[in-house]
């Protein structure tokens, strides 16, 4: 039996209107919420400080790895549901994950979800993302699911595996941690995390002249 004809890989300029339909969706309706086009810190290409003013503002910050986990388990999810309509060719289930990113950037900007990260020790003065930081979470994101499509599976997880350890390890959140502080809220884990914070503003204060 012959597969499934590919309507997006016979029409790519379709196909890639769509994804620029897309990004400008979540562009458009992150700017009518409020929140800025770019840092007031000033942009830079990677922000290190995850408690500072301009994380979650930036091109890249530690938390761009974990929206490339994002993908992963988008592409795995889709996956499943190729396997079952085999019409679901890979570029559909890319539509539907860069979807999927965008739905969530713009539900992880409302006031409802902004203020449960504010309850987690990592993000007390968060804000939302900046659009360019959205934006390139999106990418991250489905970056994550091609790099999925092209890499064997237990690769992969390893990969999975070692960005979330050295997460834990530098910055004391990764994905797993995240989800659990935002619908769970631990104080053990709020407390491991407000330990590194406390650390860090000693060290900075013992630097200043």
């Amino acid at each position: 039996e012959p597969p499934p004809k590919d309507f997006l890989q016979e029409n790519v300029p379709i196909y890639i209107a769509i994804v620029i339909a897309m990004f400008a969706l979540q562009s458009g309706v992150l700017l009518l919420m409020g929140q800025p086009l770019l840092p007031a810190t000033g942009l830079v290409g990677f922000y290190n400080d995850i408690n500072g003013p301009g994380n979650s503002q930036n091109i890249f910050d530690w938390y761009t790895f974990t929206h490339i986990l994002h993908g992963f388990m988008f592409y795995f999810a889709t996956y499943g549901l190729g396997l079952l309509l085999p019409v679901l060719t890979v570029n559909y289930r890319y539509l539907i994950a860069l979807a999927t990113s965008v739905t969530w950037e713009i539900v992880e900007n409302t006031p409802y979800v902004i203020d449960r990260y504010r309850q987690t020790a990592t993000a007390a003065g968060y804000n939302g993302d900046s659009v360019i930081n959205s934006i390139c979470d999106s990418i991250a994101c489905t970056s994550g699911f091609w790099i999925c499509y092209f890499t064997p599976w237990w690769i992969i997880l390893l990969v999975a595996i070692a960005e979330e350890v050295l997460l834990a390890v530098f910055i004391r959140d990764n994905l797993i941690i995240n989800i659990l502080q935002i619908l769970f809220s631990f104080k053990c884990i709020s407390d491991w995390q407000a330990a590194e914070t406390k650390v860090r503003d000693i060290e900075i204060y013992n630097e200043k002249p």
